[in-house]
This record gives structure tokens, sequence and C-alpha cells, in this order.
């Protein structure tokens, strides 16, 4: 067993004021040194960590609407391994292909979690989100101040993530590109036919009613 006294002077008793317990079993919990009125008690049949609002959405997204992944696309360095967590808690607690009853289950019980921070996703895999042929629900997370900021360089990273999420949500047709008008033209290719060529590889569907394509800000990242 772990020794939870250690930076506690080596006293058992100060384990029950300063830890608390997720757990099925009260007899362990109690042999830890945790005092059982501080025991978050949840049902022994279920495995891991467990989220349900999180499982119907997998499941629906999966099954119903035929997206087998969920991209998790946080804007800061603090949050790098972010998307690695809402792996395991997701795909983990979600990752099973039996029922209660011990049955086999007969649908899909959850997307693949995957994910990067911010603008090194951009350079990355943001274009097949875009513009590839599979729709891909995607959360962006930001902070509305940052836990450092060097010289203005928040206001742009916070500009990349309301660009990409507006991109996503809204998409841009082919007449919006030319409209917009087009890149100089490349020595092979000019004029209105360089246009009619590019625009059709520039404009990008409308994912706002295909795919969840929720922004979340809060206040700060914390160290």
């Amino acid at each position: 067993m772990i020794d939870a006294t250690r930076g506690l002077d080596g006293n058992p008793a100060a384990v029950a004021k300063h830890f608390v317990a997720v757990s099925t079993n009260a007899e362990e919990v109690a042999a830890f040194g945790i005092d059982t009125t501080n025991m978050f008690e949840f049902w022994d049949w279920v495995g891991g960590s467990y989220s349900f609002d999180a499982a119907l959405v997998g499941i629906w997204n999966r099954n119903f609407l035929q997206m087998p992944t969920h991209a998790v696309l946080p804007y800061s360095q603090h949050l790098d391994r972010f998307p690695a967590y809402l792996q395991q808690l997701d795909m983990e607690s979600n990752g099973k292909s039996v029922r209660l009853d011990g049955e086999t289950v007969g649908y899909d019980t959850g997307p693949v979690v995957w994910g990067e921070p911010g603008t090194n996703g951009q350079h990355a895999f943001y274009q097949l989100i875009h513009q590839g042929s599979t729709v891909i629900p995607c959360d962006f997370v930001g902070f509305l101040e940052p836990a450092e900021d060097l010289d203005g360089h928040h206001s742009l990273l916070m500009a990349n993530l309301i660009a990409q999420a507006e991109a996503l949500a809204f998409g841009k047709t082919p007449d919006e590109v030319a409209a917009a008008g087009a890149d100089p033209a490349t020595p092979s290719i000019s004029g209105a036919s360089n246009l009619a060529r590019r625009s059709p590889n520039r404009s990008a569907k409308n994912s706002q009613t295909e795919s969840p394509n929720p922004t979340v800000a809060t206040s700060r990242p914390t160290r």
C-alpha cells in the first residue's frame, strides 16, 4: 500500500484531514486512513472513470451522425496533455463491447478522442478538418487571460482560435472565395483561369449543422 503519511510528518491521523476518496470499497478506504464520510461512492459495476454526458454525446455522434472521432483543440501550451487526459477519461470509460448483462453491445460505444494544442494543429491536421471528406466534431478551448503574455501573443492566439471556430461553423462557398479575390497569379496559371481553378480548392463546407463545434473560454490556466 502507498504510504499516505509521507509529507504529513508520519502522522496517520493527518490522512483523514487531507484526503478524500472515490471508490466502491469502503473497507479499503478506511484501511488507507481516509474517513469514509469523505468517500464519494459509485456503483461497483462502473469501470474506471465515467462521464454519462460524454458517453451519450459520443454514442450519438458515432452511431447517429456517423462521426467516428472527436478532436479536442486547446489554445494553451499549459493544456498540451489535455487531449491525452480526455482520451483516458472517455475511451477507457466507454471502451467496452459487453453490456452489464453479459450480452454483446450492438452499437459503437464511443469515438476516438484526439487533439493537439493550438497552432501546432493548424500546421498539421486542420486542413483535413476544414476541407477533408470526413466531418470531425471539434472542441476549441481558450482562456480570457493568459498565464503569461509575451508582447500581445495571447491576443493573436485567441484570434486564431476564433477564426478557426468561425470557419468550421460557417464555411466558405466557392462563390464567396471568388468574391474575395484570388491570390497573385502563379507563373503557370493566371487571371480568370487561375481564379476558377483555385476557388473550389479554397472553399470549405458549412459544418455548423453537421458537426458539434463548441468553443469554451475560461478565465485563466493554472500553473
